[in-house]
């Protein structure tokens, strides 16, 4: 992100260094908060947050839902522990804290909040959303889900 004094050799040169440590070099036209690649994942992770904070899926689920789609290796909450439920955790109080009185704010806070008060803070503790190491979202089955309890719906009874 090069400030209108800044010499074309500068942004070049540091282009260069970016792909000489195998970084992938981005002009970024304007200072943003969190830049490019942070906003967007933060779009990600919020909602996933939110869908699980609802209750509207399981976290597995949600991540399942994610991998399945996008091919990824890991979806939202093994990011998540990746990162630390910690760090998500204190990101996501200082950025809500003006609206921290919405019941749905609050929800999502909460369910880091717990994560973090039980010391489960994602790979750094050992567990988070998963168990460390061999997380079940790495395991070749996870995709499939587990198989319905009985007498709960299948997606052949609601077709």
């Amino acid at each position: 992100m090069p400030h209108p004094g800044t010499a074309a050799e500068t942004v070049n040169l540091l282009h260069a260094f970016a792909r000489r440590i195998d970084q992938i070099p981005i002009f970024v036209k304007r200072e943003h908060p969190s830049y490019v690649f942070n906003t967007m994942l933060d779009a990600v992770l919020s909602s996933a947050i939110e869908l699980a904070a609802e209750d509207v899926a399981s976290v597995e689920e949600i991540d399942r839902a994610w991998m399945g789609t996008t091919k990824m290796p890991i979806g939202p909450f093994g990011i998540l522990d990746l990162v630390g439920i910690d760090l998500a955790y204190e990101i996501t109080t200082q950025k809500t804290k003006w609206v921290s009185f919405f019941p749905k704010a609050k929800r999502v806070i909460n369910l880091l909040k717990e994560k973090v008060d039980q010391g489960h803070l994602g790979l750094k503790s050992g567990s988070g959303f998963y168990q460390y190491p061999d997380p079940a979202f790495e395991q070749p089955e996870f995709l499939t889900g587990p198989v319905p309890a009985a007498g709960t719906a299948t997606p052949a009874d609601i077709d």
